[in-house]
């Protein structure tokens, strides 16, 4: 057994016909207003905004570029520190926004080759812990 971290609204929503199951920071912002309601929406279009302003480029490689895949696979990082670093700026605003701070139990992972985030299938997940 492995853990691994990752930021995620505790919710699956629909957007636009296309399910999204514990959708994280880079992709809840496929739902709209609908997520986090419209008090918090535009709080959390200007955080997206800034996270991929600062995550582009070499320190923060997407999934693809890290070869972690696209269908069926979670993001994580495989330490708290690791996250807390990635999210570095961001930590209290995605909580303040309604993401959960989760730690997965997880029967194996794939490491991405930049080796700053980790990749997970659901299927894998032995469980889960929400830690703030």
């Amino acid at each position: 057994m492995k853990k691994v971290y990752r930021y995620e609204i505790q919710e699956t929503i629909d957007s636009f016909g296309v399910e999204l199951v514990n959708p994280g920071p880079y992709t809840a912002n496929r739902g709209g207003t609908w997520i986090f309601g419209e008090d918090k929406e535009e709080k959390y279009i200007e955080l997206y905004d800034e996270m991929c302003r600062k995550h582009s480029g070499s320190s923060h490689p997407t999934r693809g570029e890290d070869r972690l895949g696209y269908d069926d696979i979670f993001c994580a990082c495989p330490t708290l520190k690791d996250l807390k670093k990635w999210f570095k700026g961001f930590n209290k605003p995605l909580i303040d926004i309604g993401f959960n701070l989760v730690e997965y139990r997880v029967k194996t992972f794939v490491m991405g080759v930049s080796g700053k985030q980790c990749g997970f299938r659901r299927e894998d997940v032995i469980g889960k812990k929400i830690l703030a």
